[in-house]
């Protein structure tokens, strides 16, 4: 998997010069240049993948070459932000980082004077720059004028190679002077680059670098493509539909007694203390009262999916129990604490080599387009919150779990339901593959895409009838560290040691459920020598 991803991944294909602390203390040094030298009391920062520059190559590059620009960072394909501001900073928005109490790029908003954001490429030049000037000033005599050279020079561009244009894009704050020029990306002469900018009192609250695939955010509503649509249709409708289908079932269950209610509350306990583990590990924690607002936040989303988990749970188990119980045997042993029984073993080693061959099933048309005369797909993207280190990763982690658990029981259910109205389980099984096929038909082939998913999904269900649902959440739930866990086989680069742990962790699986598969017999015996 490492040389995999070291073809495959988007941070093994563009320039990873410097680590989040190094990005961060140069972030701190260009604000410092520009006269920003207040004391901040708070700060955060990340990386973001700037897939608006990979579907601009996926969309007008279709040369076998498409993603080679990638290697020289500029325009970059991946984007280190970092702010600042005078006060905490809090998240505000409920529903912004999923209860994980995580400062984003664009939460809190940017309204309290001297906050500052600032986009950097891996190598440290300026893409962004966005200050909030003072809420009241005293007047002056005349405004002074401002170095913009100076910003050029931080983004590392000649401002020669530029000429002068009429400013276009506003900043959110009111300026004095704003200025605006035109160019090309160097080496890059078939891509143009706008940069705008603008000042207060000659100090510089606005800098952007622009390219034809920038977007005015605030102006243009959300257009998602057409088979996003399709997806979130789906999406939301069997969402809906499962949870309110779950409710009922449930009820029933509860009623006639049928339900596995001890299970459930050590299910529905392990979900809760999963996710505030996870929001120890992600949240941007606060020395404050506010710490407790952001715990109630945190507890609101994890009361909901523990709910979530426990109505499916209610609602499938007494069924389950009936007609498939060995699909369930496994599951029903490790909530119960038998960590040693060897069917819990066994499921953890199917479920760790199904995850790894779903990783690389899913990096094979890297391979297999090219040799059929296909354009290259889509690089490998990864969780940007896995680049600041261990402990992020491990957020990711324990993120994943929860997803997979709630997203396996969903799954199940629905299968279950197909097969009550449709009498016939492999009737149910194509419904099934079909319909979560039908999510994933974008890309440059979309019917390669809908036959690769509909190949995924049957495995899945496949999976899931053979070996049951512990097997499929471990194979999921690896199959999303292969993937989104900065992996690479250069152990020398500064990522390394996060991708080496997520390896550690499913390697620890592996041995893990082999070892407890065995039931306690040794793997080599004087009796098979005899033999």
């Amino acid at each position: 998997m490492l040389f995999v991803s070291d073809h495959n991944k988007l941070h093994n294909r563009t320039p990873l010069d410097n680590p989040p602390e190094v990005l961060a203390a140069r972030a701190r040094e260009i604000i410092q240049q520009l006269g920003f030298t207040d004391v901040s009391a708070d700060e955060a920062y990340s990386f973001e993948v700037q897939f608006e520059y990979l579907d601009y190559l996926q969309d007008h590059d279709k040369t076998e070459n498409r993603w080679a620009p990638l290697q020289d960072g500029r325009p970059p394909s991946l984007a280190f932000w970092y702010r600042q501001s005078p006060r905490e900073m809090r998240p505000e928005r409920f529903y912004s980082s999923t209860g994980a109490g995580e400062v984003t790029r664009t939460d809190p908003g940017m309204n309290l004077p001297g906050m500052v954001s600032v986009i950097l490429d891996m190598r440290g030049r300026l893409l962004h720059l966005e200050v909030v000037p003072p809420q009241k000033d005293s007047p002056i005599q005349s405004i002074p004028s401002t170095n913009w050279p100076a910003l050029f020079a931080l983004a590392g561009v000649d401002v020669s190679a530029y000429h002068s244009a009429e400013p276009e894009w506003m900043p959110l704050a009111w300026s004095d002077s704003r200025a605006a020029w035109l160019g090309t990306v160097a080496g890059h002469a078939d891509i143009s680059e706008r940069i705008e900018a603008a000042a207060y009192r000659g100090r510089p609250i606005y800098f952007d670098v622009i390219y034809p695939w920038s977007k005015p955010e605030r102006s243009l509503p959300y257009t998602p493509k057409s088979h996003e649509k399709i997806a979130n249709i789906i999406g939301v409708t069997l969402f809906l539909a499962l949870a309110l289908s779950g409710v009922l079932v449930m009820r029933r269950n509860l009623r006639l007694k049928r339900s596995d209610t001890r299970g459930a509350m050590r299910l529905g306990t392990f979900v809760l203390f999963s996710y505030l583990a996870m929001w120890l590990l992600r949240s941007h924690h606060l020395a404050s009262i506010e710490e407790f607002y952001l715990f109630l936040i945190t507890l609101s989303w994890a009361l909901l999916a523990t709910a979530l988990v426990t109505v499916m749970y209610l609602a499938l188990e007494p069924f389950v129990r009936r007609r498939d119980p060995h699909t369930l045997i496994s599951w029903s042993r490790l909530l119960a604490g038998q960590f040693r029984d060897p069917l819990v073993g066994r499921d953890f080693l199917i479920g760790a080599l199904y995850g790894v061959w779903l990783a690389l099933y899913e990096d094979a048309d890297s391979y297999v387009l090219p040799l059929f005369g296909k354009l290259p797909p889509y690089r490998g993207t990864l969780s940007p919150d896995a680049l600041l280190g261990i402990r992020s990763a491990m957020g990711d982690l324990l993120f994943y779990v929860l997803i997979y658990v709630l997203y396996s029981l969903m799954i199940f259910f629905f299968l279950f339901l197909l097969r009550l109205a449709m009498k016939k389980e492999w009737l149910a099984a194509i419904v099934v593959v079909l319909v979560a096929a039908s999510t994933n038909t974008g890309g440059d082939y979309p019917m390669v895409t809908f036959a690769a998913a509909a190949l995924i999904w049957l495995s899945i269900v496949l999976i899931l009838r053979r070996y049951g649902l512990l097997a499929l959440v471990v194979g999921l739930v690896v199959q999303n560290v292969l993937l989104v866990f900065p992996l690479t086989s250069h152990l020398s680069r500064w990522y390394a040691p996060v991708g080496l742990a997520g390896i550690f962790v499913i390697a620890a699986v592996g041995v893990y459920g082999f070892y407890t598969s065995l039931g306690g017999k040794p793997l080599f015996s004087a009796a098979a020598l005899d033999n």
